[in-house]
């Protein structure tokens, strides 16, 4: 499969300055008067002081593009890989990004409509984790956004993981398209080479 062209077009909220009332971006200067726009309570995530709701949407579908890329790899869309990434979700302490089980938590609230809108969403999990990654790059402090991406590698790992001896066994040996699946990821997500795991 040819990959996407990534994109960078996330939706813009817009808001009216209450100095002089131009139409402005939420959480830019208006160009009349110089004054800052904050977005609103409901067009910002408290999870991340500066992050739009566009891009807290964009970031809860992180889990379901890494699902995408990994349990996709051979083709075929497997139930227990399905169970595996639900298990995953389902689990409240499971990395060491406060902002990754953020979304988890996100997503366990209605998981079965999160599925549904990240399937009639359309972007392909090329297009989706390069995003994921400009908005980490531009909202987030680094340790924090490598802490998320390590996670967001975990849950592919997990996932990949439930083609082999057991849902979360140690030990399992990957497939040779899972492997590649994970080195893809790991290349959207520009992460660092030793944050690879071993293995792969």
């Amino acid at each position: 499969m040819m990959p996407s062209v990534p994109r960078d077009d996330l939706e813009v909220t817009t808001a009216h300055c209450a100095m002089c009332g131009a139409s402005v971006a939420a959480g830019s200067t208006c160009a009349q008067c110089g004054t800052v726009v904050e977005p609103s309570p409901t067009e910002r995530h408290a999870g991340a002081s500066r992050m739009h709701a566009a891009e807290w949407s964009t970031l809860t579908f992180a889990p379901f593009w890494v699902f995408n890329a990994v349990a996709g790899a051979d083709g075929k869309l497997r139930q227990k890989e399905l169970t595996a990434l639900q298990e995953v979700i389902q689990r409240v302490a499971l990395t060491d990004s406060p902002l990754l089980d953020e979304v988890l938590a996100q997503c366990r609230k209605d998981l079965d409509g999160m599925l549904e809108a990240w399937r009639t969403d359309g972007r392909t999990f090329d297009v989706g984790l390069t995003q994921i990654r400009q908005i980490l790059d531009r909202r987030v402090e680094m340790a924090q956004a490598a802490a998320f991406k390590r996670g967001l590698l975990s849950i592919g790992r997990r996932v990949a993981s439930a083609n082999g001896t057991g849902l979360f066994g140690l030990g399992t040996k990957l497939s040779r398209e899972s492997r590649e699946a994970l080195s893809l990821v790991h290349s959207f997500l520009d992460m660092p080479a030793d944050e690879m795991p071993q293995g792969l």
